[in-house]
């Protein structure tokens, strides 16, 4: 899919919306990042934050480290056939010896 591209006006009040957010952010991008980046820096908690992000992370990598054991199936017993067998062998063996008679 191609993104739309929105409408351009030549209105006064959109030109003055990029001129000023040129003027305020700086001529490029890059210029813009590092002055964002800045402002952080500033901030007399953020060194803090940053330690304690750190150490949230180390704290859940110790807890990641042991593997769970894989609990065994057990395994069902299969139930012996010959039983059936041989009653049907007796079942069929009497049917012979009543139409026999």
């Amino acid at each position: 899919m191609v993104p739309k591209l929105m409408k351009t006006d030549d209105s006064v009040s959109g030109s003055m919306d990029r001129e000023a957010a040129l003027s305020s952010a700086g001529s490029f991008p890059s210029q813009a990042r590092a002055s964002a980046d800045l402002k952080k820096v500033r901030h007399p908690l953020y060194h803090q934050l940053l330690e304690e992000r750190e150490k949230n992370k180390k704290k859940k990598k110790k807890k990641r480290r042991g593997k769970k054991k894989k609990k065994k199936k057990k395994k069902k017993k299969k139930k012996k056939k010959k039983k059936k067998k041989k009653k049907k062998k007796k079942k069929k063996m009497l049917m012979m010896m009543m139409k026999s008679l």
